[in-house]
């Protein structure tokens, strides 16, 4: 999983398209509760949406870039049912 410095690094354009869907969204919010419109709401939801495959799809990449953190791959042994790192 990367860490917050692996999420931001490099990643400006990331940032600037997520920041400004979340703008987006957060006016659709503001406009949804004023007008009680379910437009507004379909945009929030919309909004969301996007947001979440973007950064489902962000989170992916930087996965498969990230070193693999220690102890990744330690073969597993059970103790009282409950797997546990093996140490040597």
């Amino acid at each position: 999983m990367p860490r917050f410095d692996q999420l931001i690094h490099r990643n400006t354009a990331y940032l600037a398209v997520t920041s400004l869907i979340g703008l987006v969204a957060f006016v659709g919010g503001l406009l949804m509760l004023l007008t009680s419109s379910g437009s507004w709401l379909g945009v929030v939801m919309g909004a969301m949406g996007v947001l979440w495959l973007i950064a489902t799809v962000h989170h992916v990449l930087l996965a498969r870039e990230a070193p693999p953190s220690p102890g990744a791959g330690a073969p597993r042994a059970r103790v009282r049912g409950r797997p546990t790192a093996v140490t040597s």
